[in-house]
């Protein structure tokens, strides 16, 4: 009975854990997009503006 309250506890963690590593890729990858996106109209700006 113990083990297998130990088992969930260590699921709960273990799926908590991933949950979190995901959501923080997803943030990364968002902000990753985001600054890939400014730099682009950056370029387009310096571009409209030297031109």
């Amino acid at each position: 009975m113990a083990i297998h309250i130990v088992c969930l506890i260590v699921k709960a963690h273990f799926l908590d854990a991933t949950l979190t590593i995901k959501k923080s890729l997803e943030t990364i990858s968002c902000l990753k997009a985001f600054g890939y996106y400014f730099s682009v109209i950056a370029k387009r700006m310096m571009i409209i503006l030297l031109a």
